[in-house]
């Protein structure tokens, strides 16, 4: 199921946008283009961490980049490695950067949708959830 799920936003890179905006309303800067770039978000002291997808949103540039994270189980080590993505892709494109966590379980939804506290007074990173409530039913066969 998490390879099936990734699998759908690195095939359709406008996926992760439209669904932030469509589903969670969440708005993002105008763009002509998204593409999926390398998940390898590299810092200077190994172990090397991979994110699931990212998306590059350009006009011309990176206005914005969306790391997809599929998460189908509680992961206590998310708290650590979800800011590292996203504070180091952000230093990687030179623009904003949001944290899409795709959790198909109700609970696991809400346990990522946690705020994360950096440790640094007032820095909180606030993942971006879509949970199974947030997914739009396709009730025709053409939408579909």
């Amino acid at each position: 199921m998490h390879e099936a799920l990734v699998r759908l936003f690195r095939e359709r890179p406008t996926l992760a946008p439209q669904l932030l905006t469509e589903a969670l309303r969440v708005p993002l800067p105008a763009y002509s283009e998204a593409r999926i770039e390398e998940g390898d978000i590299a810092q200077i002291v190994p172990p090397a961490r991979h994110a699931d997808a990212v998306v590059l949103l350009l006009n011309g540039k990176p206005v914005h980049a969306i790391v997809v994270e599929v998460q189908l189980d509680r992961d206590e080590d998310k708290n650590f490695v979800w800011p590292m993505y996203v504070v180091g892709l952000r230093a990687q494109v030179k623009c904003g950067v949001t944290l899409l966590v795709v959790a198909p379980d109700p609970s696991v939804a809400a346990w990522a949708a946690k705020p994360i506290s950096i440790g640094h007074p007032g820095c909180l990173l606030t993942p971006v959830v879509l949970g199974p409530q947030a997914v739009p039913i396709v009730k025709d066969v053409e939408t579909a």
